[in-house]
């Protein structure tokens, strides 16, 4: 069928789908069209002593050239170092701050955490040291590491129901921290988190509790120690007797549905345990000692939680089952498991399943992969790889994941050494911190368009990488996300990158040709140490040459050369049947390829390479 397609505006060299930062009222934005939806920035895009001052009021909403744009996100940096920042008011409808976002704003007396927030990323509130009280919402699951470490003036916080667990260093050094309310919904809470405060000073020594957690031992332990623990319990931390040599016996209640990695680490306890499956109360603790070459095994029925690397590195096992009583399970459960081939879950399981024979672990709410192996096989409706599922998954060499994923979770493929090729869907629009950390055999990898910062060491010594496309809608690439790519030759950073932090391409000493569309150059610090510039060329679009020449580290490349400019086009023509013929791709607005036009906005690009934004009638 003949269609007719207009051009609007742009000849672009790549689909953009977010504009420029733009100030709004006083506040700066990225702004995205496809699904009008803002994320609040600085005038840098990146950290510095902003310039936000007094008592900001985030809006639900900004307009923009006609169109309404949802504020969903306050973005990584977003009001770092704001010293004259005296209060912010978050609105119903954003799910998420950044790293670092409000980081040493030390005036800072007020902030309000709206309930329906998701996800507050580590150290966002970090040395806000005016701040005196705060309160999390129902719909923060975890309080992620460092979020509020030396908040030195803190004296109160309120958890609200349905936080589930409390990282490292949470509230580090919060020196005058002495109330916190825990709710019953808490199960984990890491034994590092209130390091520093009086809260956890004034408990004194011996066992500490912490809401219905066994926090972790204080003081020295005396020889031929019996525990004992409390009736009610739910949750004994990571490494809370680790170390304590003393103890020889533990009695575990049946209230007990979770125990912490290394609890019992270097403890007499552990030590004259015999070999074989560890159960502890309800809870199997781990696996000690070697399995027999082919073990098939079966969790035991009745058991409602497996510790985190519970089976870890136990090199026999091929086969394990999981009955329908399990109901958690931790990280990184079958790392180092190289002969696991076959992963089941009992049918009546309420929690998790393994269905359509997919050898892995499925939460089945959240549809979202728990642990898997190296016969793993990725069912079409999962929507997230979860933190941990295939840590350290050697023998995994490939992994097919399909369109309905949209996230990737912490260290979800750290350590894969075999994995050699992996395809990212085009809808996925998180990577987390260490994704693909030390993936040394990963050749090559697609970021997706959807993407709007490179995590935390997320592709760390991926020692065959040889090149990397950063899209257009990153607007910055966090410390050490390319550390130590030894082998990485080529890298193109599309859009307006505004910032690459610390040791981001560090000892990437075969870098010979970075591209960097951007026409600001991006914040940089020692972002390129021990890799040789001086070796490479960079290049950058003509009209920016001389800002680049004039800006470190940007001006150590050995070469600075200029690339053709985008061209404008404001013609309005029509195309007719055999001119489409003519054209290589057509691509939504989200930078998916589709097969035929449509009514509206869509992308061409023709057997050039150039792209056009067109509309199709």
């Amino acid at each position: 069928m003949k269609r007719l397609l207009f051009l609007l505006a742009l000849l672009l060299p790549l689909i953009a789908n977010a504009k420029e930062r733009i100030q709004i009222d006083g506040i700066w934005y990225y702004l995205y069209e496809e699904n009008h939806t803002a994320v609040v920035t600085n005038e840098n895009g990146s950290w510095g002593v902003g310039s936000y001052s007094g008592d900001v009021i985030i809006p639900p909403s900004v307009s923009n050239d006609g169109a309404t744009f949802q504020v969903t996100s306050v973005g990584n940096y977003a009001f770092y170092s704001c010293n004259r920042l005296t209060s912010v008011i978050i609105p119903q409808g954003v799910k998420y701050i950044g790293y670092f976002a409000f980081t040493d704003c030390r005036n800072l007396t007020s902030v309000s955490i709206p309930e329906g927030m998701e996800l507050i990323e580590e150290g966002a509130f970090g040395g806000c040291s005016s701040l005196t009280s705060l309160t999390i919402p129902s719909s923060i699951s975890c309080i992620r590491r460092d979020t509020f470490n030396n908040c030195t003036n803190l004296v109160s916080v309120t958890i609200k129901e349905g936080v589930r667990s409390i990282e490292e260093s949470a509230f580090y050094g919060c020196r005058n921290l002495i109330s916190v309310s825990i709710p019953e919904s808490v199960n984990h809470i890491n034994s590092g988190s209130f390091e520093g405060t009086p809260f956890l000073s004034n408990m004194g020594e011996g066992v500490i509790y912490i809401g219905k957690c066994l926090y972790r031992y204080i003081g020295t332990m005396p020889d031929n120690t019996t525990i004992a623990i409390k009736e009610g319990t739910t949750s004994i931390n990571d490494f809370a007797f680790s170390n304590c040599r003393g103890l020889i016996s533990v009695s575990v209640p049946e209230s007990v549905t979770s125990i912490g990695k290394n609890a019992f680490q270097t403890t007499s306890f552990e030590n004259n345990m015999d070999n074989g499956a560890i159960y502890l109360g309800r809870v199997l603790y781990k696996y000690k000692g070697p399995l027999s070459e082919g073990t098939n095994y079966i969790v035991k029925d009745g058991t409602v939680s497996i510790t985190s690397y519970a089976f870890s590195s136990c090199s026999n096992i091929e086969s394990i089952e999981i009955p329908s009583s399990v109901s958690s399970i931790g990280e990184g459960i079958f790392c180092n498991c190289n002969q696991l081939t076959t992963v089941k879950v009992d049918n009546n399981n309420p929690i998790y399943d393994s269905r359509d024979n997919c050898n892995a672990i499925i939460e089945t709410t959240s549809n979202s992969v728990v642990a898997g192996c190296k016969n793993s096989i990725i069912p079409t409706n999962i929507t997230s790889i979860g933190d941990y599922a295939f840590y350290y998954c050697m023998g995994l060499d490939k992994l097919s994941l399909p369109q309905s994923v949209i996230s990737i979770g912490r260290f979800a493929f750290y350590g894969c050494e075999d994995l050699v090729s992996i395809n990212i869907p085009s809808n996925v629009s998180r990577i987390d911190r260490s994704a693909f950390s030390t993936c040394i055999n990963l050749k090559s990898v697609t970021i997706p368009k959807g993407i709007t910062s490179i995590s935390f060491y997320a592709f760390n010594s991926c020692r065959s990488l040889t090149s990397i496309v950063i899209p257009e809608n990153v607007t910055g690439i966090l410390w050490d996300a390319f550390y130590n790519c030894g082998n990485l030759k080529s890298v193109t950073i599309r859009g307006n990158l505004a910032f690459v932090d610390k040791e981001a391409f560090e000892f990437c000493g075969s870098l010979a040709e970075l591209k960097c569309y951007a026409k600001e150059p991006p914040k940089s610090y020692q972002s390129f140490a021990n890799t040789a510039l001086s070796n490479a060329t960079l290049y950058v679009l003509e009209s920016s040459l001389e800002k680049y020449k004039n800006t470190s580290p940007w001006n150590e490349f050995g070469t600075i050369r200029p690339m053709v400019e985008p061209t404008i086009s404001t013609d309005i023509y029509k195309i007719d049947e055999n001119q489409t013929k003519r054209l290589r791709n057509k691509y939504n607005l989200s930078g998916q390829q589709i097969q035929d036009y449509y009514n509206g906005f869509q992308i061409i690009r023709d057997a050039r390479g150039n792209s056009r934004k067109v509309i199709g009638r």
